[in-house]
């Protein structure tokens, strides 16, 4: 198992996303995801966030070296103060996790500093609400700099959350699908509508990171949920994948 597939299934086991996980170096096509979803209209625009993943090294750190990581990096993110430390430890499974957290007036931020197998990982997650989410792709590039001034090699998930009053009918999913696929340069892989849930996989030789979902590449994802409480569809942009439950 190579570095960044590791990487994912740490991701995988955190958050339970079921998916399995090869990924390769990557080139942006983020900032035409950002793009499509701003021309719906910023107050369609609910929500969305930057994960950055990175390897840092074999061996597991003392504490105090992962708390001075952690920190470290939310310093060069603007983050100096207001912030909690948790601690996660499983010693007979050479597991251990340090968790720096920051909630803020336009995003939350976490950022994990993660041993497993005698090796250490760098996950870093911005969750940006609808007044934060306009800086979305400017901290993906801050990220992926942050990370290799870090001697990491990132990889990123960019995930954007629109929401449209009313529930969409079938002719506006199946627009919205294909001007999405259109614009990230995308194949359908996968089509699936299970309970409500229309979520569609893509594959877009433009991108070079990827995952698997049954064996196939992936590496771009819509999915569209409806509220019927509150009479609202959601639509859930990702590359390259959505790593939310439903």
């Amino acid at each position: 198992m190579n570095k960044k597939t590791k990487i994912y299934v740490i991701v995988l086991i955190w958050v339970a996303v079921g998916l399995q996980f090869i990924v390769n170096s990557s080139i942006d096509m983020e900032k035409t995801m950002v793009t499509e979803a701003m021309s719906d209209g910023v107050s369609n625009l609910d929500s969305g966030s930057i994960k950055a993943y990175g390897y840092y090294g074999e061996g597991v750190p003392e504490l105090e070296k992962m708390k001075q990581v952690a920190v470290g990096i939310g310093n060069k993110l603007g983050i100096t103060d207001g912030y909690t430390i948790e601690v996660n430890e499983d010693s007979q499974k050479n597991k251990r996790r340090l968790i720096f957290n920051k909630k803020g007036a336009y995003a939350d931020t976490t950022i994990s500093v993660a041993s497993i197998d005698n090796e250490t990982y760098i996950i870093t997650d911005i969750m940006f609400n609808e007044t934060g989410v306009n800086s979305i792709y400017d901290y993906k590039t801050k990220l992926e700099k942050l990370y290799e001034e870090y001697g990491m090699e990132p990889s990123s998930n960019i995930y954007l959350c629109n929401k449209y009053k009313g529930k969409l009918s079938d002719s506006q999913v199946a627009e919205m699908v294909n001007d999405y696929l259109q614009d990230m340069d995308a194949e359908i892989v996968m089509d699936n509508d299970y309970l409500g849930i229309r979520c569609v996989y893509g594959y877009s030789h433009e991108i070079k990171d990827y995952v698997y979902q049954e064996d196939k590449k992936i590496n771009v994802n819509i999915v569209f949920t409806y509220d019927e409480e509150n009479d609202i569809t959601i639509v859930h942009r990702a590359t390259p994948f959505v790593d939310k439950t439903f």
